[in-house]
Protein backbone atom coordinates (compact mmCIF):
# COMPACT_ATOMS: atom_id res chain seq x y z
CA UNK A 1 0.00 0.00 0.00
CA UNK A 2 1.42 3.39 -1.00
CA UNK A 3 1.48 6.34 1.36
CA UNK A 4 2.15 8.88 -1.39
CA UNK A 5 -0.42 11.61 -1.82
CA UNK A 6 -1.48 12.73 -5.26
CA UNK A 7 0.17 15.86 -6.57
CA UNK A 8 -2.38 18.68 -6.56
CA UNK A 9 -0.59 20.63 -9.31
CA UNK A 10 -2.04 19.86 -12.72
CA UNK A 11 0.59 18.68 -15.13
CA UNK A 12 1.09 20.36 -18.48
CA UNK A 13 -0.13 23.78 -17.36
CA UNK A 14 2.34 26.64 -17.43
CA UNK A 15 1.91 29.86 -15.51
CA UNK A 16 2.56 32.49 -18.17
CA UNK A 17 2.82 36.21 -17.55
CA UNK A 18 0.03 38.40 -18.91
CA UNK A 19 0.48 39.91 -22.33
CA UNK A 20 1.60 43.50 -22.07
CA UNK A 21 1.21 46.24 -24.60
CA UNK A 22 4.35 47.10 -26.50
CA UNK A 23 5.81 50.54 -26.35
CA UNK A 24 4.63 52.84 -29.12
CA UNK A 25 6.80 55.72 -30.28
CA UNK A 26 6.08 58.19 -33.06
CA UNK A 27 8.97 60.24 -34.43
CA UNK A 28 6.55 62.96 -35.50
CA UNK A 29 2.88 63.64 -36.18
CA UNK A 30 3.14 62.49 -39.78
CA UNK A 31 4.23 59.07 -38.53
CA UNK A 32 1.43 59.03 -35.94
CA UNK A 33 -1.18 59.89 -38.57
CA UNK A 34 0.14 57.31 -41.04
CA UNK A 35 -0.03 54.64 -38.32
CA UNK A 36 -3.58 55.68 -37.39
CA UNK A 37 -2.48 56.78 -33.93
CA UNK A 38 -3.25 60.50 -34.09
CA UNK A 39 -4.37 62.32 -32.07
CA UNK A 40 -2.39 61.02 -29.09
CA UNK A 41 -3.37 61.82 -25.51
CA UNK A 42 -1.09 62.20 -22.52
CA UNK A 43 -0.79 58.84 -20.78
CA UNK A 44 -1.84 57.02 -23.93
CA UNK A 45 0.27 54.92 -26.27
CA UNK A 46 2.55 56.99 -28.46
CA UNK A 47 2.17 60.28 -26.58
CA UNK A 48 5.29 62.38 -26.24
CA UNK A 49 5.79 66.05 -25.44
CA UNK A 50 7.47 66.48 -28.83
CA UNK A 51 4.05 65.80 -30.41
CA UNK A 52 2.17 68.28 -28.20
CA UNK A 53 3.08 71.77 -29.43
CA UNK A 54 0.58 73.68 -27.29
CA UNK A 55 1.07 71.56 -24.15
CA UNK A 56 -2.62 70.76 -23.67
CA UNK A 57 -2.10 67.01 -23.24
CA UNK A 58 -3.17 66.09 -26.77
CA UNK A 59 -0.61 65.72 -29.52
CA UNK A 60 -1.00 65.74 -33.29
CA UNK A 61 -4.39 67.44 -33.16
Amino acid sequence: MSTATPDSTPRGLVDTPPVTETTVYYQNCTAAREAGGAPVSIGGPGYGPHLDRDGDGVGCE
